[in-house]
């Protein structure tokens, strides 16, 4: 999925983009400190489908 015109190229690549009644522009118009927050956060943070089937702890 496409992350439109507010979600940027960079990050649209690394996840499934999903923006629910414009929650991606309402962020990066009102609340563009806290937007680029999570940008930051999500440029960092790696999710896998190894992560996911993997087995469990202890």
């Amino acid at each position: 999925m496409s992350g439109g015109k507010y979600i940027p190229k960079d990050i649209a690549s690394l996840y499934e983009v999903h923006d629910f009644k414009h929650a991606a522009a309402i962020l990066s118009n009102e609340f563009p400190d806290q937007f680029d927050d999570i940008c930051a956060a999500l440029r960092e943070f790696r999710f896998c489908e190894e992560d996911v089937v993997a087995s469990g702890g202890k």
